[in-house]
């Protein structure tokens, strides 16, 4: 079929893991690929990446003094960008789907300053993405 593309992905190769096996391979070759910790932006590095069960934790360091994150008026509506913009990332990867919808397999974002103090979380999973 001349210029269309497959959108339909084949994951049968994933039928013989477990949900919690492929969580951790999948968590740990992102961590590979990405070359963790990574710097996402100027006020934002990707800690680590790892599996817990059957969710797929990435933990994120946020620089609070940074003039990006100062210009947020109130942690709610950062929380809430951040929040909607990787649900909507996540929710429109061909392969999240896979994990989310097919394997149960949730991806969960934990946030934290400059001095490791917890800032907040969240969990996507298919709710999230049913939406």
């Amino acid at each position: 079929m001349g210029g269309m593309i497959n959108t339909q992905m084949d994951y049968s190769a994933f039928d013989n893991i477990s949900d919690r096996q492929l969580a951790k391979m999948f968590a740990e070759q992102m961590t590979r690929e990405l070359n963790v910790p990574v710097t996402i932006d100027s006020a934002t590095t990707l800690l680590n990446i790892y599996s817990f069960g059957t969710t797929i934790v990435h933990q994120k360091q946020v620089n609070t003094d940074a003039d990006v994150i100062k210009n947020w008026h109130h942690k709610l509506s950062f929380t809430s960008a951040m929040f909607q913009g990787e649900t909507q990332a996540v929710c429109n990867a061909p392969l999240w789907r896979y994990f989310i919808f097919k394997r149960h397999i949730t991806a969960q974002f934990n946030y934290i300053d400059q001095n490791y103090k917890p800032l907040f979380s969240y969990t996507i999973g298919v709710n999230e993405c049913s939406k």
